[in-house]
């Protein structure tokens, strides 16, 4: 499943290169894009899940949550998807069954990141708390395996390892939190816990080249606002489906996506 993300991804990468570069694309990443499986799917009593590969489910608590690549990082699969929803309720089922014994200080921003695209913003927070916690030292510093015993058996026995990708990876799962992108939709807010009083970010950069800021509240969000830095097509899920949101001209909205085009320097707040 972990190579079929990364290629799915490549494909799309090659694709969108020769869209900007107006070029058509080699047929043969066509043929790739709509020929090769996005992941292998494990079946057990009827229930269809990620596997690692075909015919093999997750064994064993692992650092590497590589069969759920194609959520994050590659972005290959859309977790809105209809025909993703019952494999993906399996695969968290199990991935969670299995546990996090055998994980250690750099895997746990991943699985944050992975709870964000299931928007479980308190499960993704919960789980930087215990990198926090457990994985750092009394300096501050990340560590690669765990401070005391308890949570993972990578704990207090191999002495202390430093490992920088625990402490940037914490970095960028709590900015995703706030802002990424899935399949080209900006998602606002999605790992926000719902116990969060007040939450704000201003200007943060996403792709596409808008700058986002947002407001929440007790886990809703408030206001936002976006400015291009480039002529662009901004495509943005709407939190809180239940909201009237006070809509830009010439937007249209499908499926909860509001889509508009926005010219250079050009802005606009959305209000709950």
């Amino acid at each position: 499943s972990f190579q079929l993300a990364s290629i799915h991804r490549l494909v799309a990468n090659l694709i969108r290169a020769a869209e900007i570069l107006g070029v058509p694309p080699d047929p043969f990443w066509l043929d790739v894009r709509n020929k090769l499986p996005q992941a292998s799917i494990y079946v057990e009593n009827g229930k269809p899940e990620i596997g690692l590969w075909d015919g093999l489910a997750l064994e064993e608590s692992h650092r590497h949550h590589s069969h759920l690549a194609g959520l994050c990082p590659f972005d290959t699969i859309d977790p809105e998807a209809p025909e993703w929803q019952e494999i993906l309720v399996n695969s968290r089922e199990r991935w969670t069954k299995l546990g996090m014994g055998e994980w250690d200080g750099w895997c746990l921003p991943w699985a944050a990141m992975l709870y964000n695209r299931f928007n479980n913003g308190d499960m993704a927070e919960l789980i930087l708390e215990i990198w926090k916690r457990n994985f750092t030292n009394k300096g501050g510093a990340s560590l690669h395996d765990a401070a005391f015993k308890g949570f993972t058996i990578y704990a207090d026995f191999r002495g202390e390892i430093m490992q920088m990708d625990g402490a940037m990876g914490t970095v960028a799962a709590i900015q995703d939190m706030l802002l990424h992108s899935r399949n080209g939709v900006l998602h606002i807010g999605a790992g926000v816990p719902t116990h969060w009083r007040n939450a704000e970010f201003v200007r943060m950069p996403a792709p596409g080249g808008f700058l986002v800021s947002a407001k929440f509240r007790l886990g809703k969000t408030l206001q936002i606002t976006i400015s291009a830095t480039r002529d662009g097509l901004l495509k943005l899920m709407l939190p809180e489906p239940h909201m009237a949101w006070q809509l830009p001209a010439g937007a249209t909205i499908t499926d909860r996506t509001l889509e508009c085009h926005l010219k250079e320097g050009e802005t606009f707040t959305l209000f709950s």
